[in-house]
């Protein structure tokens, strides 16, 4: 089966943040910092995978991408930065469940609202030429 080239972009994606948060982790730890200053790079992320797939598919991928990177994000990476022990601001007693899902929808809309607006001008910058 051949995979759509809007797909490999979102996959590679995923392995980029999974990338980010496991290195963002390990570091925070190694060197006491807060691992949110690895925040840009996942920011960095949603803005290019969506701008790549609205160039090769359209709005509608580039916004799909943006949500689906903010989702993998707030639920694996954060997972993962919660195994590795990263220097975060909430202990695991802080952590409920209630603040995990606030997190998804929060991080998930953000990165979906980003999506859109990237993906708008990225649209807007295609019609033009």
């Amino acid at each position: 089966m051949i995979m759509k080239k809007e797909y490999k972009l979102i996959g590679l994606g995923f392995l980029l943040i999974f990338v980010v948060d496991l290195i963002g982790s390990l570091t925070s730890l190694k060197f006491n910092f807060p691992y949110s200053y690895f925040l840009p790079l996942s920011i960095l992320i949603y803005i290019i995978i969506p701008v790549l797939n609205t160039r090769q598919s359209g709005l509608k991928m580039g916004v799909l991408s943006g949500m689906l990177l903010g989702f993998f994000d707030s639920t694996i990476g954060w997972k993962l930065s919660n195994y590795l022990g990263a220097n975060t601001s909430l202990s695991q007693e802080q952590l409920t469940t209630g603040i995990w899902i606030f997190v998804i929808i929060v991080n998930t809309i953000f990165a979906t609202i980003l999506g859109l607006f990237v993906s708008s001008i990225t649209t807007i910058i295609i019609k033009r030429k």
